[in-house]
This record gives C-alpha cells, structure tokens and sequence, in this order.
C-alpha cells in the first residue's frame, strides 16, 4: 500500500496527456438579424473536433509535497512490519522452546519412573529377603504412579506445544532439536549497562511508531496548507476543427496549435481547503500530543524496565537453579567442595 502511494505520489509530477473527440450537431435558428445578407433562418450543421492536449506542471506545492507524505507512510508501514515481524519471531521462538521444556519434562518423568522401578524391584528382594516391610514397599508402588501422572501431564504439555508451533512449521514437526547445550548467560550488568532509559525510548517499538505518525501528521499538515497555494502548468495543444456549412458561410476545416503557460490561483472552493487544513492541523496536534505524553510518561519505559528487572531475576533463579543441581550430582559422589561453594555464591 505504502508503495503504490509513493508511485502515485511521483506519478503526479508526469505530465498529462488527452486526446479528446467531439463530433456534435447544432442546430441554429436566426430570429431578427441587421445584416443585409441574411434574415431570418434556419440551418442545422455538424461540427467535429479532435484535440490533444499536453499538461506539464510546473509548479504545484500540493503534488510535490504528496512525495513527502508517500515517504512518511512508507516509513510508517516499515516500522509497523518491522515491529509485527519482531512480535512474530519472539511468539514463534516462545513456542520451540516450549516445546523443548515439554521434552525435558517427558524425559525427566520417564527417567523418575525408571528409577522409581528400580527401586520397587530392589524392595521386593529385600521383602522376600525379610529386610524390607509391605508399607515400604507399597508407598514406593505408589511413587511410580505418581511419577506415571507425571508423564501423562508432561506428554499432554509437550502435545498442546507442538500444536502451538505448528502454524509456524506446519503438523509434520514432531520435536524439536537442541544442538548446542552450552547456553551462555547474559551479565545483568551489562543488561542495565546496555538497555538505559534513553537507549529504552530509542529502541521502544511503541516510540518508534509515534515517531512515524508524527512525521506523517506533518507531512499531511504541510500538504493541506499547499492548497491556498497557486499552480503553474504549461499546456500544449494541437487540434482539427472541421464545420459543415452554415448560414454564414461553407464548411471549413482548421488546425490549431497553442503552447503557453497558465497560472491558476485558488480564491474560494467552498470551504474545502479550510476544513482539510483544520483537520491536518488537529491530526498533527494529536499526535504530538500523543508522542510527547509517550515520552515525559513513564509508562513506555517502566513496562521495559520491569521486563528488564524481570529477566536479571530470572537469570539468577537459573543460576541458582544450575548451582543445586551441580551440588546434588557433586553430593552423590561425596565430592562437596566447601571452599568451591563459597566462591560460586560470593561470586
């Protein structure tokens, strides 16, 4: 859509050509006449016409200035594309990886229940060796259903997330492959380092688009004021007027030719050009407003930096998510190392 305004915009500026034909019939009916040649008559004749017409402009501020608001509508349709493109990848890349925690959690549940039946096999020899009880052995039957549930629940996650992504990549996508283990972690630091309030407005999708409507309310304003403005255009025009006979002689047959340059300065259109420049006017002052109330609020930046402060905590429950886990596998072997620990929390 942006383009086809910005070929129409520059389409505007080309000159103008026309080829017209008229064939008509007059008929004419002399009433009183003072010329001693004729009287009173009567004739009926067929006149034919056919003209070409060149239009140039050559100065029209309201066509020229339309290349302004073609651009201005371009740029506002890129940076709303862009922003549905950024919506459309982070949906999508929330949906593999929901897929991949689903699979993790199928994995995890299948790992428990295995072990879980390990354990249930081990208690039924010690039962028949006489070292182990019934209750023993019947809370752990009860742990693999448990654990069983578990599975179910996790295998329905893992199907609800790959009907998710399949608008993405269609129904044949049945899993998802993590190639790289070795996530890095972003440094909160450098988070906050990287993403400070003016860096937030510069970046915010929302300025950004506001920035865009405002300089296309300007555009439009600029347009509407070029109205009151007068137009220049040069004309040239070739022509063949053919007249059968009349009253007032034979027929004839001429050809015109007239190049020139005409200046047409608007003085009244019936309000028109007001009421469009009072509505870009109020447009325009609208969404200033709307841009300025975006930028002296804090709502744009706060939502960002409460997302900000989000993921620093986030990236600290993974932290110590990854430290509980290297300290239980550590723990199986008796390979605590106390000193170690210390530095991993201080750090």
């Amino acid at each position: 859509m942006a383009a086809e305004v910005s070929r129409q915009a520059r389409g505007a500026l080309r000159p103008r050509v026309a080829l017209n034909f008229e064939i008509n019939t007059i008929d004419q009916n002399v009433m009183a006449s003072d010329n001693e040649s004729y009287g009173e008559a009567r004739s009926r004749y067929g006149t034919t016409t056919m003209e070409l017409t060149i239009r140039q402009p050559i100065y029209d501020a309201a066509r020229w200035r339309q290349m302004g608001v073609a651009d201005a509508q371009r740029e506002l349709t890129r940076v709303k594309a862009e922003q549905a493109r950024n919506d459309l990848i982070a949906q999508m890349t929330d949906s593999f990886l929901d897929v991949a925690q689903a699979q993790f959690l199928v994995r995890r549940s299948g790992s428990v229940i295995r072990t879980r039946q390990a354990f249930v096999a081990m208690l039924e020899a010690s039962r028949e060796a006489g070292r182990a009880d019934l209750s023993t052995l019947l809370r752990a039957e009860g742990d693999i259903l448990s654990a069983e549930g578990d599975l179910s629940e996790a295998e329905m996650e893992r199907t609800q997330a790959l009907f998710s992504s399949a608008r993405f990549v269609g129904g044949e996508v049945t899993a998802v492959a993590l190639t790289d283990n070795r996530f890095g972690m972003i440094g909160s630091e450098d988070l906050r380092r990287s993403l400070t309030r003016e860096r937030l407005f510069d970046i915010s999708p929302q300025m950004q688009i506001a920035r865009a409507e405002l300089a296309l309310a300007q555009r439009l304003h600029h347009r509407s004021k070029a109205g009151y403005l007068p137009t220049v255009n040069l004309t040239a025009e070739v022509g063949v007027d053919e007249t059968d006979g009349t009253l007032f002689g034979g027929g004839s047959k001429i050809r015109n030719g007239k190049v020139g340059v005409g200046i047409e300065v608007p003085l009244y259109q019936g309000g028109v050009l007001a009421r469009h420049a009072s509505a870009a006017a109020e447009a325009l002052r609208t969404v200033r407003a709307e841009e300025e109330a975006g930028r002296v609020s804090a709502d744009v930046v706060l939502e960002r930096e409460l997302n900000v402060e989000t993921i620093d905590i986030e990236m600290q429950v993974a932290r110590l998510q990854q430290l509980r886990l290297q300290l239980r596998l550590l723990g199986l072997f008796g390979a605590l190392d106390v000193n170690a620990l210390s530095r991993q929390l201080n750090g």
